[in-house]
């Protein structure tokens, strides 16, 4: 069985930043932001920014669903540095999603992601939502 997770990531009122500290701090944030998910995850891992302040990750090796969930945790952390170098308060709501099968399909693990991200943004941001999808298939 091959095991991948799916990270959508929201950066947390990020309107706010451009509104009230200008499109350089809201684009430099942006830069800070995509290094320090660089810094957390593997080279063979596909980081990308699908528009705005939402991200994307394909951890193509995933361990288990405990090693997705800490580099959640150090998503989370991460922003906390952001905001004391900045000074600008950033935070990231992220929807995780950890597959241990074939069977499922991306869009179905897309799919969920983006939904546990809407289930962070509501719990009241600055958190992470996960689950695990798997398929048995039935003999």
């Amino acid at each position: 069985d091959e095991q991948y997770a799916v990270m959508m990531i929201d950066i947390d009122d990020f309107k706010h930043i451009n509104d009230n500290y200008g499109h350089r701090a809201g684009d430099f944030t942006l830069q800070i932001f995509s290094r320090n998910l660089k810094r957390i995850f593997e080279p063979y891992d596909i980081i990308g920014r699908i528009g705005g302040d939402e991200f994307f990750i394909l951890m193509k090796h995933a361990k288990s669903e405990e090693d997705v969930t800490r580099k959640a945790g150090e998503i989370i952390a991460a922003c906390a540095v952001i905001s004391e170098k900045t000074k600008i308060r950033v935070s990231a709501s992220i929807g995780t999603v950890f597959a241990s099968n074939r069977a499922v399909t991306f869009s179905q693990i897309y799919k969920q992601a983006d939904e546990l991200l809407y289930i962070s943004k509501n719990k009241g941001k600055n958190t992470y939502t996960s689950a695990q999808l798997s398929f048995t298939p039935k003999n």
